[in-house]
């Protein structure tokens, strides 16, 4: 009986120690909104935060990011059905967030989460027939965590969930 306690607590030990270094972010639903015969807006939710860790995350976002970087970055490229990208076309992008802005970047305390949007205007080129969804190539921030700063970031596997539906240019 008395192993079978000391196992107990020792799980549970492991649990809460688990659980305060892990952790929080997922997507929260993406859409696509055709605004009129020109112009699409595509939108991709997510929520964002750490139980024992600061985090920044970014207020800007760039098409399909094209250099290195350690920064927080949030990045996105236009699909075609074939999962290839399609370059045509001139979009604008911004990310809102109910976070405060510090030095420029969304901060969200430790033990806090925050819900971010991504928010890209799209004007195709031209029409090519072809339908084009928004998917999110990198999610990165920042975190701080016993002085320490080092930069987290979303899968590659996990931002497969990051898409939007087609619009059909």
């Amino acid at each position: 009986m008395h192993i079978t306690n000391v196992i107990k607590v020792g799980v549970c030990s492991l649990l809460l120690v688990f659980a305060t270094n892990t952790y929080a972010y997922e997507t929260t639903g993406q859409a696509m909104y055709t605004l009129n015969d020109s112009l699409a807006l595509y939108t991709v939710g997510y929520e964002f935060g750490f139980l024992n860790a600061d985090l920044w995350m970014p207020i800007t976002a760039v098409r399909e990011n094209q250099t290195e970087t350690t920064k927080p970055l949030v990045s996105y490229a236009f699909m075609t059905p074939q999962a290839e990208t399609a370059w045509s076309g001139v979009s604008h992008a911004i990310v809102v967030s109910d976070a405060v802005v510090k030095n420029g970047y969304y901060f969200v305390p430790a033990g806090e989460r925050a819900n971010f949007t991504l928010l890209v205007l799209y004007q195709p080129v031209g029409t090519t027939g072809e339908s084009v969804s928004l998917q999110v190539t990198e999610l990165a921030g920042l975190i701080k965590k016993d002085g320490e700063l080092s930069r987290v970031q979303v899968t590659p596997e996990e931002l497969e969930q990051y898409q939007t539906p087609a619009l059909s240019q």
